[in-house]
């Protein structure tokens, strides 16, 4: 099967999130809830602490968690889309593409609301002096949470007549990239030109997807599928999260092992720090990015979110674990061990067992098959009520196409 969209142009993203770092979305921990001491080693290459995975295996888990019952565990998942987010993905895609093959209309005759995507002129500046590089015309900006622009600077852009001039007061961040504006005011006359749309005619789908649609109600269904059929590819890994938040539900939570934490978090900061200094030109020329801080922000991270971030993928790894010894689901034998780090290899792509263990150590292998085992199990034992045999069938379109 062609593509979905295949003409529609994509969003770039400069860099890939790190697949080990996939977010289980538990609730924040109760207040009272803490975490063990933790220790380190220093790596004298680059002057870095090196925290090791804990041998949770062998660890008395009694002092972090009270695992609960989970026979009574009801799982409800669809891979189904909705009318309304398909509507609103597919219109969001349409408009970025028609504005890159300049197919879009201005729309004048209507004040801007939230999700519009204005075009712009914008003139900044401090102590009522203009500022290099804070002067441009016909910008584009997105009226949403994230407008890639500082805080603030959307602020009176909402509501407003496309013609309209505004004045907006912004402070730029203390850890901005360039160094000269770091935690300055700067005062934006920001002129609204228009609103960007997008009619989709026979004739404008054609031209937007090089005539492999011909009308948007034939596009839109393709678009359904295309989405659905990313659901059924993801339906593993979301089944594994809504199990994960609901064995913590019924599970009393006591201790989250510092040292795990810290195993996860300092992973993924050395992982961005090192992406961001390998690339530091490119992001600099290409996005304007110019400090670490500021490339971490760019996307959607910080410093404290990594560190929420790996305090629960600790907490999963302990409940998994936990579960593990309950339900008999550690390998009891090397042989077994050694036949489950055989499939493991072979279905990531390792050339041999030995050059995967090279990669990631056998704390982490056998951790990671403990945890993977544990999920096959919790799936057998508890009741889930899905959709997805409904669809499924789009999966052997896809392989056949």
């Amino acid at each position: 099967m062609k593509k979905i969209l295949a003409a529609i142009a994509m969003i770039v993203c400069f860099a890939t999130f790190f697949t080990a770092c996939q977010r289980i979305p538990l609730d924040p921990i109760e207040d009272g809830t803490t975490t063990s001491p933790s220790s380190g080693t220093t790596d004298p290459t680059k002057d870095r602490v090196l925290h090791p995975i804990m041998n949770l295996i062998s660890a008395q888990l009694g002092q972090y968690v009270t695992l609960g019952d989970h026979t009574g565990i009801k799982i409800e998942i669809s891979v189904d889309v909705s009318d309304e987010e398909i509507t609103s993905a597919l219109e969001a895609e349409m408009l970025s593409a028609a504005i890159d093959k300049k197919l879009y209309t201005l729309v004048t005759d209507r004040a801007t609301a939230k999700g519009d995507t204005l075009d712009i002129n914008y003139v900044g500046k401090i102590d009522d002096v203009a500022f290099k590089g804070g002067t441009a015309e016909n910008q584009k900006i997105t009226l949403s949470d994230k407008t890639g622009y500082i805080d603030g600077f959307d602020a009176d852009l909402y509501g407003i007549m496309p013609g309209t001039t505004v004045s907006t007061t912004v402070t730029f961040p203390k850890n901005y990239g360039a160094a000269d504006l770091a935690g300055k005011e700067a005062v934006f006359e920001i002129k609204v030109n228009g609103i960007y749309g997008f009619d989709p005619t026979d004739e404008n789908i054609k031209k937007l997807t090089d005539d492999e649609y011909n009308s948007y109600a034939e596009l839109k269904e393709a678009y359904r599928e295309d989405r659905i059929l990313n659901n059924l590819k993801n339906y593993e890994k979301q089944l594994n999260s809504k199990i994960i938040v609901e064995l913590k539900n019924v599970s009393e939570v006591v201790l989250i092992p510092e040292d795990q934490v810290n195993y996860y978090y300092y992973d993924m900061k050395y992982y961005y720090e090192d992406s961001y200094n390998k690339n530091k030109s490119f992001f600099q020329l290409y996005y304007g990015i110019t400090s670490y801080e500021q490339y971490i922000s760019q996307m959607g991270l910080s410093d404290d979110l990594m560190k929420d971030e790996a305090k629960l993928m600790a907490l999963e790894d302990v409940l998994l674990v936990s579960a593990a010894k309950k339900l008999g689901c550690i390998p009891e034998t090397e042989e077994e061990y050694q036949a489950e780090l055989a499939k493991l290899a072979a279905d990531g792509g390792f050339a041999s067992v030995d050059a995967m263990i090279k990669e990631y150590g056998n704390d982490y292998l056998k951790l990671h098959i403990t945890k993977e085992l544990t999920l096959k199990k919790l799936i057998e034992e508890i009741e889930i009520v899905s959709d997805y045999d409904t669809y499924k069938h789009l999966l052997d379109k896809e392989s056949k196409s």
